[in-house]
């Protein structure tokens, strides 16, 4: 089972991954850009201080004790 959860700073690496997969983003239909490290860590703390007007989410797995 699935949910949504807010986006942690541990999870920076797997964006990464999916941010810098050329194929993915071509099948988006948005140009492939590369976007480092910094870049999103970056983008990461913009995301935590508007947290009170903007959501950032991923799908994550749910685990026993959410209760879902």
């Amino acid at each position: 089972m699935y949910k949504l959860g807010e986006f942690r700073k541990e999870d920076i690496p797997n964006i990464k991954k999916l941010r810098n997969d050329s194929e993915l983003i071509n099948h988006l239909g948005a140009p492939f850009r590369y976007i480092n490290s910094d870049v999103d860590y970056r983008w990461y703390d913009n995301c935590m201080q508007n947290r009170n007007t903007t959501i950032r989410c991923a799908i994550v797995e749910a685990t026993d004790e959410d209760n879902i």
